[in-house]
């Protein structure tokens, strides 16, 4: 009986890290594929972008990470590697969206609008409370 429960849990934990890995990787995807007003992407490799003046002018953040997305996605991918529950998952979301930051050790990236924008869809939609 014991034997059995133990297999029922360790499927069902393999299911959970199965749909965190799918969640992390689609929102990753859409913060990939986002485009911000003023900046063009020139090069993926390595990250490459031209911004216009008047895209800075909103938040005077001079950081190339906070402009192209694909160095946003590559922040906020980091960050949710590391949840391996659910609810871990949602406070890394949290944290994100409240701070504004993906927050890697001792790294931290700016979040963008936009970035914050599609985190604050993707918690409400999979927050449940």
């Amino acid at each position: 009986m014991v034997s059995k429960n133990f297999e029922e849990l360790l499927q069902a934990e393999k299911t959970a890290q199965s749909c965190l890995a799918a969640t992390r990787e689609d929102l990753v995807a859409e913060i990939r594929e986002a485009k911000l007003p003023g900046v063009k992407k020139v090069s993926s490799s390595p990250h490459c972008a031209v911004v216009r003046f008047s895209a800075l002018s909103g938040s005077m953040n001079w950081s190339p990470k906070h402009y192209i997305q694909e160095s946003q996605a590559e922040a906020v991918n980091m960050v949710l590697l590391k949840r391996t529950t659910a609810s871990s998952f949602l406070a890394a979301l949290d944290d994100m969206i409240h701070s504004g930051r993906a927050k890697i050790g001792n790294d931290a990236t700016t979040l963008n609008d936009e970035t914050l924008r599609i985190l604050r869809k993707a918690f409400s939609s999979l927050n449940i409370h």
